[in-house]
């Protein structure tokens, strides 16, 4: 797993959030079809929803799989550093803060980097 794959998980959160929001847009089409003049329109709309759904899925695989990643860590504070940074998008500041103990921005993002070197 990369640095740069684990950052990803931040951006899925946000993604499946834009999703989510998109697909209630639909949501009054998908009881009423009164105001769809066209059979093809009511198509239209259940083949959006089927798409932004199929799409949240494949999302939450991966948001999984990087989870997964980060609970398989054995060193505690590791994995509450990547928690925090990858899983939240918490600022180095507020990851140090979190992490408690005498921790600083500095000190946990060197962790995180020399975790990834090693």
């Amino acid at each position: 797993m990369t640095r740069k794959r684990l950052k990803e998980l931040h951006i899925l959160n946000r993604e499946i959030w834009l999703l989510r929001k998109r697909l209630n847009e639909f949501k009054p089409f998908a009881t009423d079809f009164e105001h769809v003049k066209f059979i093809d329109d009511k198509t239209l709309i259940e083949t959006m929803r089927k798409k932004i759904e199929d799409k949240i899925k494949d999302l939450i695989r991966q948001q999984l799989e990087l989870t997964d990643f980060i609970n398989s860590i054995q060193d505690s504070r590791i994995r509450q550093i990547l928690t925090f940074r990858c899983l939240y998008g918490y600022s180095w500041e507020r990851v140090a803060y979190e992490v408690g103990g005498k921790n600083t921005a500095e000190g946990v993002r060197k962790a995180f980097y020399r975790h990834f070197d090693n």
